[in-house]
């Protein structure tokens, strides 16, 4: 569910919604993409922490990243 509020706080950001959590997009995006890393080294990754991987990624601006990721999962 993190990758939604992030998802969610980036949309507020774009629209000029003032958060007390927006601050902590990127905070909150590294820290799934970090969970996500440390689950595809150790095999543990599924499909959807792929592709929430990606996105993660995206939200961080790490486009080749979510590129890499996005071919993982497919």
């Amino acid at each position: 569910h993190g990758i939604n509020a992030v998802a969610l706080l980036a949309r507020a950001q774009r629209d000029g919604v003032a958060h007390t959590a927006s601050a902590r997009t990127a905070e909150i995006a590294g820290g799934i993409l970090a969970r996500i890393r440390n689950a595809w080294q150790a095999g543990d990754a599924d499909y959807w922490d792929i592709a929430t991987a990606a996105e993660a990624a995206l939200a961080l601006g790490q486009d080749e990243a979510a590129e890499l990721w996005l071919h993982r999962y497919f």
